[in-house]
């Protein structure tokens, strides 16, 4: 399956710095293969990345395993989603 998306830079820069709705940081967190891209929305992308590596470590206990890592950055994204709440999405995702 391939998904896609058309956006404005200056709103991906946004959200990827500050994570105002998290939707396209989240996406952004799973591999992905961008195909126009710029200087600033790169080093954005990068922040993304570190910051998603940062907030899984703060959530996982002192010691765990690359795939609990993975598992938890993965999920990020979906921890603030109402779908996922109120069972509207798959909750084996992740």
């Amino acid at each position: 399956k391939i998904k896609y998306g058309v956006i404005e830079d200056q709103w991906l820069t946004e959200d990827l710095t500050n994570w105002c709705d998290i939707y396209c940081a989240g996406r952004l967190q799973k591999p992905c293969l961008i195909l126009k891209s710029s200087e600033a929305i790169r080093q954005a992308q990068s922040n993304n990345l570190k910051s998603a590596l940062l907030v899984s470590c703060l959530l996982l206990p002192k010691e765990f395993s690359m795939r609990e890592l993975f598992i938890t950055v993965t999920s990020l994204s979906y921890m603030g989603d109402p779908r996922m709440r109120f069972a509207f999405e798959n909750p084996k995702k992740v």
